[in-house]
This record gives C-alpha cells, sequence and structure tokens, in this order.
C-alpha cells in the first residue's frame, strides 16, 4: 500500500488481490472520506464514494494506521507499507 500526502490530505493506493483493481482511499482534512476504484487495463470507471468518518482507519488496519500517524508526525510525503512484512517496518522513499 502506497500511503501519500497530497493537496488537501492523504491517499491510499493498493491494488486489489488478483491486480483487476486500483483502489484509493482519500483522507482529506476535511474528514470526508472517499473510495474510488479504478480498473486496470480498461478506461471503464466507477463513481466515488463518499465513505463514513473512520473506514479509513478499520480498512487498513492498526498497524498501518499507526505507521501512517508516524508518516504524518514526521511530515514524509510518501510511503510504502509492505503488508507481507508484518506491517511494522514501513518502506520510505
Amino acid at each position: 500500500m502506497l500511503a501519500q500526502r497530497m493537496k488537501g490530505g492523504y491517499q491510499f493506493t493498493s491494488l486489489t488481490f488478483d491486480g483487476a483493481f486500483i483502489i484509493k482511499l482519500t483522507l482529506p482534512h476535511n474528514g470526508k472520506e472517499r473510495l474510488e476504484t479504478c480498473l486496470v487495463g480498461s478506461k471503464g470507471k466507477f463513481k466515488p464514494r463518499m465513505l463514513p468518518r473512520g473506514t479509513i482507519k478499520k480498512a487498513i488496519g492498526p498497524e498501518r494506521w499507526k505507521n501512517f500517524l508516524s508518516m504524518k508526525e514526521k511530515k514524509i510525503d510518501q510511503m510504502f507499507i509492505d503488508p507481507y512484512q508484518g506491517m511494522t517496518s514501513p518502506r520510505t522513499w
């Protein structure tokens, strides 16, 4: 999962397990969380969905959320969190 700072907030981007979709979870400073689902290899799009507050925190799990808060505190622009490394030691770029 790629976590990155963007204008007005943060975005979490990840491929689905089968690689057919890219999932983007956006956490803006105003707290209005959003989900975007993008097809890989196709021009088709799904309409973005608004999410209830706190959904992203639940979706990415406690370790990734902890790493995200550390990233935010240290003002790191982007960070890759490898789900196969136990999510305890993120790689930073």
